[in-house]
């Protein structure tokens, strides 16, 4: 009587990418799972990218400056401004009109209200 042993073994591989690692792409479907292409990229779902503000060009104005802005978050979070000017090279808070957007991908256009009268630089 002989007996006939065999032995399976399986082996796998797992490629973890490097957090340092800047992988191109064009499309989602270039981007391995659990990341999306931004901006030519692939970023990690896991991230939470900052948002971007484009800051327009102001009307001239002496006590009410609006500065058109537009917001973008890919994540779409809410963003909460404040604000600062510098005089001397002294910064002080700037008294600005409470500002939240609500972000998207594609960008949210606002308007950042600054009491420019309320400055003691004026």
């Amino acid at each position: 009587m002989s007996l006939l042993l065999f032995t399976a073994t399986a082996c796998g591989v797992e490629l973890k990418i490097p957090a340092t690692a800047q992988i191109t792409c064009i499309t989602n479907s270039d981007c391995p799972n659990d990341y999306r292409c931004t901006e030519g990229r692939c970023l990690s779902l896991a991230t939470n990218l900052p948002p971007q503000v484009v800051v327009g060009t102001p009307e001239r104005a002496l006590d009410l400056v609006s500065l058109p802005i537009t917001v973008t978050d890919f994540e779409g979070d809410t963003v909460t401004f404040t604000g600062i000017y510098v005089t001397a090279g002294v910064a002080q808070p700037a008294t600005l009109d409470p500002l939240i957007v609500q972000a998207t991908s594609r960008g949210e256009d606002a308007v950042l209200t600054w009491h420019a009268v309320d400055s003691h630089d004026l």
